[in-house]
Formats: C-alpha cells, structure tokens, sequence
C-alpha cells in the first residue's frame, strides 16, 4: 500500500473520531482534517494520472 493511500485512510479515521466526538461537520477540526484529505486526494489522482 503506498503513503498517500495510507495517509488518506488515516486522514479520514481521523475526520470520523472527530465528527463523533464534536458532532458536528462544520467543526473547524473537522473541515481542517477534511481539507488535508482532500490534498491527499488530489495527490493520489495525480499520481494516477501521470
């Protein structure tokens, strides 16, 4: 399994304890590990893509 796909998993493991511990999607955590997942996203359809 490469690193990013590893890093993506963890980022969105992360955004779920999150969500269920501040209950909320709009938390400022929350979009803040959303947004990261979103880099690794992208950086893995770029890898794909080249």
């Amino acid at each position: 399994m490469n690193t990013t796909r590893m890093e993506s998993q963890k980022a969105k493991a992360s955004i779920e304890r999150s969500v269920e511990k501040k209950g909320s999607f709009s938390d400022k955590e929350v979009v803040q590990l959303s947004q990261r997942l979103d880099r690794y996203i992208l950086m893995a359809q770029s890898l794909l893509l080249n």
